[in-house]
């Protein structure tokens, strides 16, 4: 039987070292997952360490636990084979108790060797759960958001209770919301989304666009269209915020979607914002302030309706 503390069983251990250390890496690499080096890292939690090194390391922890394992086997055959340290001779009896001393730390090494792997997919699954939960309160978040984009209020109109839309609540929920994309940018499309169906179905469905003045001079309707004024601030808002989304550190902005087509943007504030490949496909932007010529020509060649001032700065390179 090999003893690991025989020096002339040295040579012997060192090849079988070698032996783990070569095949243990083919082993890995001859398993049927896809990728084995990254199921191994996925399953240990460990995604974050060079593919080699983690390899290297592997075979080492195998090289030890084998190791390992033949010093175990090789003390208790030992014990078998005579050493009766309750034998009256005292050599014996120091024989048996090395024995025993050696048994124990042996086995206490390889179980904290076993324990090793074992504990870090334990941390690793502790992690998953911990990322799961923090997953489920931000989806609470965004849901208790969206939710208050349809708060609605009871108000009294000097004869009866009248439900109507609560403005105040709606423009916290859209301030949220962008809160929400600082704090997770990876949720920038989801938002995005988000408040533009909410602007896009509020202006089909109640916040109509004002039809502009007829019979009225050029100068007159470019007038009409500079006093005009947001009909909703929540509306306003939202459209500020997505704006504002591309620009929100780590945020890609491929990933940020402003989809407006069809939108009642009439005389909003839409100064210093970032609206590069939004889609304004039929939407009313007469009176809206602060778009650059960039857009507005973006925006003309999508079909947008444009007041005369628009107009000329969509066209004036052209």
């Amino acid at each position: 039987m090999i003893n690991i503390s025989d020096p002339g069983h040295l040579p012997v251990l060192a090849l079988f070292g070698l032996v783990v250390f070569v095949a243990f890496p083919l082993i890995v690499l001859s398993s049927n997952e896809a990728k084995p080096i990254a199921y191994l890292q996925s399953k240990l939690g460990l995604d974050a360490i060079w593919a080699p090194v983690l390899l290297i390391g592997a075979a080492l922890w195998a090289i030890v636990f084998g190791l390992l394992v033949v010093g175990l086997l090789s003390v208790i055959w030992e014990i078998i084979q005579g050493v009766h340290w309750k034998s009256t001779d005292s050599d014996m009896s120091n024989s048996g108790r090395f024995a025993l001393v050696r048994l124990t730390a042996i086995t206490a090494t390889t179980g904290a060797v076993i324990a090793f792997p074992l504990t870090l997919i334990k941390v690793k699954l502790t992690r998953d759960a911990n990322d799961t939960s923090d997953e489920a309160l931000f989806n609470d978040k965004i849901n208790a958001a969206t939710e208050d984009l349809h708060a609605m209020r009871q108000r009294w109109d000097g004869e009866q209770n009248i439900w109507e839309d609560d403005i105040t609540c709606r423009n916290a929920a859209i301030d949220r919301l962008e809160v929400l994309v600082v704090e997770r940018p990876d949720t920038a499309a989801r938002v995005s989304r988000l408040l533009s169906v909410y602007v896009k179905e509020l202006s089909r469905e109640e916040v109509l666009a004002l039809a502009a003045p007829t019979n009225t001079t050029v100068d007159e309707l470019q007038n009409w269209a500079r006093d005009l004024s947001a009909i909703r601030s929540d509306m306003e808002n939202a459209v500020q915020v997505l704006g504002r989304m591309k620009d929100i550190g780590k945020v890609k902005p491929d990933q940020v979607c402003i989809d407006l087509r069809r939108s009642n943007l009439q005389g909003m504030q839409l100064s210093f914002l970032n609206f590069t490949g939004a889609n304004f496909s039929q939407a009313n932007l007469k009176g809206a302030k602060g778009l650059s010529a960039s857009v507005l020509r973006e925006a003309y060649e999508q079909g947008a309706h444009l007041d005369e001032d628009q107009y000329q700065m969509a066209v004036a390179d052209q």
